[in-house]
């Protein structure tokens, strides 16, 4: 979903409702050291106060699993490389300025919902990839449904997500046994982050985006092995500073879609 855009700017449970055990327990399973790496590509079509752009993303992922709590909760570091992104706007396409040196700081539980963001540089590759895993066991057919609450480092207000999640059937991935699972998400946010000193920059972003992901996880290794997103935003951010004319209003929607794909380079 849209977190390179304006979210970026800010530094962006109950249990199976319908399927009944004995089942499959599709929870992630996360082990300190591990190393996940994808392919990441994603087509975005906006309007920036009105003006249409294009964006494209190539990258190369690597989630890298620092810690893992007792719940199961991991501390992973989300770290890119070959990062492509051109823009297109007024029939023109050209490089678009970004920092290929970003790492973002991910808090995840065991049901894949994310806790807890901290962003170093601008973003590449998204933030949130994958659907969310029902809490126990739950067989093909069966649905659950999950809300959930994720903070942004260095930014205050609300950031919730709601989600509906089923366990569309089991099929085979490049040799692993995959369970297909869809969730459908809708996230609304009013955020605020600045320094609390007098000649602080403040900004500030609320907004709503659905999407709809399609995540396939191996059900032996309790990983993910890839995921389609398709969703669209509805994202306005103020800019409010003592060294700038009055507060600067900026106006973000459209849709995009995005591909996590197994990456063995």
């Amino acid at each position: 979903m849209r977190h390179l855009a304006l979210a970026a700017l800010l530094v962006a449970a109950c249990g199976p409702t319908s399927a009944q055990a004995p089942g499959q327990s599709l929870s992630l399973a996360f082990h300190k050291g591990d190393v996940y790496r994808y392919s990441f590509q994603l087509t975005a079509h906006e309007t920036l106060d009105g003006s249409p752009i294009t964006l494209n993303e190539t990258a190369h992922l690597a989630y890298t699993v620092n810690s893992v709590d007792a719940a199961g909760k991991a501390d992973i570091s989300l770290d890119p490389s070959g990062v492509v992104i051109t823009k297109t706007e007024g029939g023109i396409t050209s490089p678009f300025s970004t920092s290929l040196n970003s790492t973002i700081d991910l808090q995840v539980a065991s049901d894949g919902s994310v806790a807890s963001v901290s962003l170093k540089g601008e973003p590449a590759g998204g933030i949130l990839n994958w659907g969310v895993l029902p809490s126990g066991a739950v067989k093909p057919g069966g649905t659950w449904s999950k809300d959930y609450e994720t903070s942004l480092a260095g930014a205050v207000g609300t950031n919730h997500f709601t989600t509906r999640s089923r366990y569309l059937r089991n099929e085979s991935f490049q040799g692993a046994n995959a369970a297909v699972v869809e969730t459908t998400i809708t996230n609304t946010s009013d955020l605020i982050s600045g320094a609390s000193t007098p000649d602080a920059t403040t900004a500030s972003a609320k907004g709503t985006s659905t999407a709809a992901i399609t995540t396939w996880i191996d059900r032996d290794a309790h990983r993910i092995l890839k995921s389609h997103v398709t969703s669209s935003f509805d994202q306005t951010a103020t800019f409010d500073s003592p060294s700038l004319p009055p507060p600067t209003v900026v106006a973000l929607n459209g849709d995009e879609t995005a591909d996590l794909l197994p990456f063995a380079g």
